[in-house]
């Protein structure tokens, strides 16, 4: 890894440090900010990245479709009541998460966060199928594939039709059994996942529901936390306080920007997060422990911040 490097520190906090990277399981996926650099530097945005059309403004955190465009777009009625708050959301990215997936497949292998999470909990359970795993925001399957080929039961859920289709493809291909094992991935809503109750032991989200607003990210944990079995656990790794692009372009609410330079540029809004508004922004879940980790971008000059975010089920 070019630039700064994680490196665990006392009570759980990583910090970024100087100095080549100790290799680790899992360890060659690129973080996600980097890759939104390189998806840029590779030529997606020689076509531009189009908003959905009928974009005119901020609220609540997300950017907000005017009524008309949305009554085109859902064929319901201007001001109707089910033009809903995760509905603007969905529309506000899902198209340039659409495009990218179109134009390139990246992320192969899993984050090592994340590994780190599944086996540090998880390694010796036995069988490994009986835990079941929820990924919010699979995209192409890079995490999945993983805990797949570790013996786990998988789900995967992303807006992206075309981030489904690779993962499956990927799965079916690469992780021989794993549908047999109950796993499954589907486009669908996070705010209205058609899972029971206490269905899964571990909810993942990377980089996902910091795409949006506040209020519309603690509605997610509530769900996240509702399919989560008592006692199961959550970890979310979301953009922090102090990351590239934070107060760059036009702001779009509760610690959300449509950011103006940097690797997030053009992707919609993202919110940064502080760590004292986790326990708020996890509703539905205790605080265990919250890691931040930090790198440098190539130049050396701008840092791309996360909070590493692991709960319990209450």
């Amino acid at each position: 890894m070019r630039g700064g490097h994680f490196r665990a520190a006392p009570g759980g906090l990583v910090r970024a440090g100087v100095g080549p990277a100790v290799p680790l399981p899992g360890r060659g996926q690129r973080p996600a900010a980097r890759q939104f650099a390189a998806v840029l530097q590779r030529g997606l945005r020689r076509r531009p990245l189009a908003l959905p059309h009928g974009l005119v403004g901020l609220r609540r955190g997300a950017l907000l479709a005017s009524e008309e465009a949305l009554s085109r777009r859902t064929g319901r009625a201007p001001g109707s009541a089910d033009l809903s708050q995760e509905g603007l959301v969905a529309m506000a990215w899902d198209p340039v998460w659409e495009q990218v997936y179109r134009e390139r497949a990246w992320g192969r292998y899993p984050g090592e966060d994340v590994v780190r999470f599944a086996m540090g909990h998880y390694g010796r359970a036995a069988p490994r199928a009986g835990v079941r795993m929820l990924e919010v925001g699979c995209g192409t399957g890079a995490n999945l594939w993983f805990l797949a080929r570790e013996g786990f039961s998988v789900t995967g859920l992303d807006r992206s039709d075309t981030a489904v289709r690779l993962c499956g493809e990927r799965l079916d291909a690469e992780c021989p059994g794993w549908r047999q094992a109950g796993g499954e991935v589907r486009t669908g809503d996070l705010l209205r996942l058609p899972d029971p109750d206490a269905s899964f032991d571990a909810v993942i989200d990377v980089v996902a529901i910091c795409y949006s607003g506040f209020d519309e990210a603690a509605q997610a944990y509530r769900e996240l936390a509702r399919v989560t079995k008592p006692g199961g656990r959550l970890f979310s790794r979301t953009f922090a306080r102090g990351c590239w692009g934070e107060g760059t372009g036009e702001p779009a609410g509760r610690g959300m920007w449509a950011c103006g330079e940097g690797p997030l540029k053009g992707y919609g809004a993202t919110r940064f997060t502080a760590r004292e508004e986790v326990p708020a922004l996890i509703d539905g879940w205790d605080v265990e422990r919250i890691e931040e980790s930090a790198h440098t971008e190539a130049d050396g000059a701008h840092w791309i911040r996360h909070l590493l975010i692991h709960g319990v089920k209450r």
